[in-house]
C-alpha cells in the first residue's frame, strides 16, 4: 500500500506545482470487494494522503476471531430460507448425503447420475470435488440473486436463488438419492 500512497502524493505534488489550479483537494479512494478493502485500509493507514474512502462489498474486518468463519454461509443459507424455510433444510440434507457417500464407492454413481458427470466419480477425493463445486455454485446464486437476468459470472435467471429452491421442491424427496438430485 504503501507504493499507491507515495504514487498518489507524488500525483498530488505534480499536479499542485505545474497546473493553475485550487492546491487543496481531497483524494477519495474507491474499491469493491478485494479492493474496497485496499480503500478502506489506505484511509485508515494514511489519512494525510486520502480524505475519504468508499469501499463496496469489502469485507474489511472478515479475519479469524473478528467474525465468525461461517459467516459467508450464514448469510447464504438466510437468502435461500427467504423464498422457503425448507430450502436450506433440503440442501443440507443433500450436502450431508455427498459427504456420507464419500467413503461408499458403491454411491458413486448415484452422483454421477444427480450431476450429469461424463464419468461418475471414482473417489472421496472426486465427491469432494463435486460438494466444492455444488458449494460454490449456491453461493454464487446468493451473491447475484437479482431481480434481472445477469451473466457476468455464470448465466443466471432473475432470482436465481428463488429459481433453485423451486427445482429444489420439485423433487420427490422420498430418499437421499432425491436429495442430492435436489441440489
Amino acid at each position: 500500500m504503501m507504493d499507491f500512497n507515495l504514487l498518489v502524493q507524488n500525483v498530488r505534488w505534480q499536479i499542485a506545482h505545474n497546473y493553475t489550479t485550487n492546491k487543496d483537494f481531497a483524494t477519495i479512494a474507491f474499491g469493491g470487494s478485494y479492493g474496497g478493502m485496499l480503500a478502506a485500509w489506505l484511509r485508515m493507514k494514511f489519512p494525510q494522503t486520502f480524505q475519504g474512502a468508499l469501499a463496496s462489498s469489502a469485507p474489511i474486518l472478515f479475519f479469524e476471531g473478528s467474525v465468525s468463519p461461517y459467516a459467508y454461509n450464514e448469510v447464504a443459507t438466510a437468502s435461500f430460507a427467504k423464498y422457503d424455510a425448507s430450502c436450506p433444510d433440503i440442501i443440507r440434507k443433500g450436502f450431508g448425503t455427498l459427504v456420507d457417500w464419500r467413503d461408499k464407492p458403491e454411491q458413486y454413481a448415484a452422483v454421477g447420475l444427480a450431476f450429469n458427470l461424463c464419468t461418475p466419480p471414482t473417489k472421496g477425493a472426486e465427491i469432494d470435488a463435486v460438494i466444492g463445486f455444488v458449494n460454490g455454485a449456491l453461493g454464487t446464486m446468493a451473491m447475484v440473486n437479482y431481480p434481472y437476468a445477469t451473466d457476468f459470472i455464470n448465466p443466471m435467471p432473475p432470482w436465481p436463488v428463488h429459481e433453485a429452491c423451486i427445482a429444489a421442491m420439485k423433487v420427490p424427496l422420498i430418499n437421499d438419492e432425491a436429495y442430492v438430485i435436489a441440489l
